[in-house]
């Protein structure tokens, strides 16, 4: 699913798809050592004046720890990034949204440590990505990144297309 164009200095908020093979446990801040198991893991989060910007960062391997997400992306596969562009901050109805799907639980206090949401990674369960889009209020997403396999989502190789514009790892 492609969109119009989304100008570097928009603001919104966007989904992050990552996949973690094994289990792991991660220290993550204040939060202290958390145990994620084996699954597809959405992150929900926003770039109030740089959405591109922000989603382009979490596919670059070389960067400063930051955030939370920092941590989990260092041993998981970032699969995609769906952007939702908006002058308005939307990743906290974009989180209830995503937590209210079947089988979805989060993982507490992860991401959201400037709101009052239980947390903004959500771990899918069975909820193939491409169910979970269907969902989000039939909003639609500005761009979407696709790659094979992933719980049977459409797929047309690792990559986040905005508008035509190519944003991914090879593009950094």
């Amino acid at each position: 699913m492609e969109g119009a164009r989304v100008p570097e200095r928009a603001s919104g908020a966007y989904i992050l798809l990552v996949r973690l093979r094994r289990p792991t446990t991660l220290e993550v801040g204040r939060l202290g050592p958390i145990a994620f198991g084996p699954g597809n893991y959405v992150y929900i989060g926003s770039g109030m004046g740089g959405l591109s910007r922000r989603v382009k960062r979490h596919f670059r391997r070389d960067k400063k720890v930051k955030w939370h997400i920092d941590r989990l992306l260092a041993v998981a596969e970032l699969s995609g990034a769906v952007l939702f562009p908006s002058d308005r901050r939307e990743e906290c109805r974009l989180a209830r949204a995503v937590l209210a799907s079947p089988g979805a639980s989060v993982v507490p206090g992860f991401g959201s440590s400037d709101c009052r949401c239980p947390g903004h990674l959500v771990r899918l369960g069975a909820l193939p990505f491409g169910a979970l889009l269907g969902r989000l209020d039939g909003r639609e997403p500005s761009a979407v990144s696709r790659e094979p396999g992933i719980n049977d989502a459409v797929s047309s190789g690792s990559r986040l297309t905005a508008h035509g514009s190519r944003i991914s790892e090879a593009s950094q």
